[in-house]
């Protein structure tokens, strides 16, 4: 990974696991998989199993709380009031509620992940390809199989993304630039927020706009979510909702859209679309304008560059491998290429591909076999078998077939060493994997 460490961790509170999270990663942000917990929490709750009231306090401490203010005063109304302060379970979740609640996990990108899911789907697309009696040939076909499906629905999406997509309502030119620039699945997600913005009503503003970042206070009029704090960039318009969709999913919440429409605002700033979601991030990746930045590599440019080029390397070789001329213009262009590189950086590389080629090329698949007198010397398993037989009393009726064995032998012996002095090196057909060699 080049030295980059994820941003996220999700694991089952296994206590080694989160030691060794802890003490590799960390930079990274450790949290707990919400769907062991919940399906660990019906043996610790007990009877409160059947208490409707409680279980809606729990699920609003794990997933509806968006401040650490809120977060505490619905645990410590939870605690207090169904008597679990010395309850071993609850102080222990109380103490890891940084790595399991909404209202400590919102800071960092997710795009809603809240489990070990994306393993979980892993592991269970690799079980569907295969069975206890399936063999390794197997697997790979239905891999290949598999992958195939999923580049085509690739190639499909990216067809349907061309264009602009059609769109409900047009409430405001935002949702155009949107439809632009980002694919239509993310169109979707902006659709839907900027249709729902229309139930929001500002019920604050601030007192002087003419301060540098405007606080909007806001509430909804058709969920009971409280009240939702706004803050905007007068000169930047980036702005940022106390709901922290954008923060985490990276998609612009229906509040924001509302102060928008409230300052009539036909763009957004670029910086709140996010690469992921554009179009063009395939060719912004490969197009990057830092790979070839003059203020020196870093370990980014690096991946991305190795990655690009690797890319356009293995797709050339795939395409014209059939080819003897193309190879041979590739192989000979590969060449010139490495000695410009080479003395263009003063540095030379231990093994160049034309001595890797060559070295392909002249040496033996099957290495010649040394000391074949020796060979001559150690005599067949089944002479062996025969003699014994012999001195054990059996009356000697496989003699026959023991000389033509040594016979066989003498032959082969001898045609390797004929064959060694003119470049033949034996195969399988001479036999010669009977012989007892130390």
């Amino acid at each position: 990974m080049y030295h980059k460490e994820p941003a996220i961790v999700f694991s089952d509170q296994d206590i080694a696991i989160m030691n060794a999270v802890d003490y590799i990663f960390r930079q990274a942000s450790h949290r707990l998989c919400k769907w062991h917990i919940n399906k660990n929490v019906v043996k610790h709750f007990g009877k409160l199993n059947q208490d409707k009231y409680f279980k809606n306090l729990w699920y609003k401490c794990m997933n509806g709380c968006e401040s650490e203010e809120q977060f505490d005063s619905c645990w410590t109304r939870m605690i207090e009031e169904h008597n679990l302060s010395e309850n071993k379970w609850f102080c222990t979740m109380h103490n890891l509620r940084k790595r399991w609640s909404s209202a400590f996990t919102c800071d960092k990108f997710s795009r809603g992940l809240h489990a070990t899911s994306r393993s979980e789907v892993t592991n269970k697309v690799l079980k569907e390809l295969c069975s206890t009696t399936s063999t390794l040939h197997d697997f790979v076909i239905g891999f290949e199989r598999m992958q195939k499906s999923w580049r085509t629905r690739e190639y499909e999406e990216d067809a349907l993304c061309r264009g602009m997509p059609g769109m409900l309502v047009q409430i405001t030119s935002i949702l155009q630039q949107v439809g632009e620039v980002c694919t239509r699945s993310v169109f979707k997600l902006f659709e839907y927020e900027a249709v729902n913005c229309i139930s929001i009503d500002l019920t604050e503003e601030p007192p002087d706009l003419n301060d540098k970042t405007l606080e909007f206070k806001l509430s909804s009029r058709t969920s009971m979510t409280g009240i939702r704090v706004v803050k905007i960039n007068q000169f930047t318009k980036f702005g940022s909702c106390s709901c922290h969709l954008w923060e985490t999913d990276g998609i612009i919440c229906r509040n924001l859209f509302r102060v928008y429409l409230h300052f009539n605002q036909h763009r957004i700033p670029d910086a709140m679309l996010l690469n992921r979601w554009r179009k063009d991030s395939k060719q912004r990746i490969a197009l990057c304008d830092k790979l070839f930045d003059s203020a020196g590599p870093n370990r980014f440019n690096n991946m991305v560059f190795g990655n690009h080029n690797t890319k356009h390397v293995h797709d050339l070789l795939t395409e014209y491998k059939d080819d003897s001329s193309c190879r041979a213009m590739i192989h000979e262009s590969i060449t010139k290429l490495i000695d410009a590189v080479q003395s263009s950086s003063g540095q030379r590389m231990d093994n160049t591909m034309d001595t890797g080629v060559e070295q392909c090329f002249k040496e033996p698949l099957v290495r010649p076999i040394k000391n074949l007198v020796s060979l001559k010397k150690r005599p067949y398993r089944r002479m062996r078998l025969s003699k014994d037989r012999e001195t054990r009393g059996y009356d000697g009726t496989s003699t026959l077939d023991t000389m033509q064995e040594a016979a066989e032998t003498d032959e082969a012996i001898r045609r390797t060493q004929q064959g060694s002095d003119q470049g033949y090196y034996p195969s399988f057909d001479d036999s010669l994997d009977r012989f007892y060699v130390d």
